[in-house]
């Protein structure tokens, strides 16, 4: 049997739908928890929000047109995220208590999934120290991602540097339509 749960930490337990309740019930069970913040932490007890998410994590800073500031991405991309890392750590929970016989405790929440969509802004931040607030400057996200579109008033230029090779001679090869 499988529990999916978003609640704020403390309410699962005031309802006594927490994992050591619901394994003394059935200790094969699985409990899936997605919260705003984590199950532990300073912001543990706060309600989660799919665009307080992005703006925590950094996404609204690399999203929008030039000069408007931070925007928010036009779907549920934390809260859809949320959802699709529990489903992969259900079905992990599925693998293993095939093996063991054992329930788990699967938890995610809409601030790990934001963040983790900033692969290649995360790496660039954790790397080489590099903030991207781009706003979509086409330079700083090529630096930053590789990949980016510049608008101009004739045409668009879509910009791939997917490996380093790409970037011989400090000269950046691109491709227009």
């Amino acid at each position: 049997d499988i529990v999916v749960e978003n609640y704020r930490p403390d309410v699962k337990y005031r309802l006594g739908v927490d994992y050591d309740s619901l394994k003394a019930v059935n200790p094969r069970i699985i409990l899936a928890s997605i919260s705003g913040f984590g199950q532990d932490g300073p912001y543990r007890e706060r309600p989660g929000f799919d665009q307080i998410a992005q703006g925590l994590s950094g996404i609204m800073s690399v999203t929008g047109a030039p000069g408007a500031g931070p925007m928010r991405v036009g779907c549920a991309v934390a809260d859809v995220g949320a959802g699709l890392l529990a489903a992969l750590g259900i079905m992990t929970a599925l693998l293993e208590r095939e093996q063991s016989g054992e329930g788990q405790w699967v938890q995610t929440n809409l601030l790990q999934a934001a963040i983790q969509l900033l692969d290649f802004q995360a790496a660039r931040f954790l790397t080489v120290s590099v903030v991207a607030l781009g706003f979509n400057l086409i330079v700083l996200k090529v630096l930053v991602t590789g990949f980016g579109v510049a608008e101009f008033p004739a045409q668009a230029i879509a910009v791939i540097c997917a490996t380093p090779l790409n970037f011989i001679g400090n000269k950046l090869w691109s491709f227009s339509r």
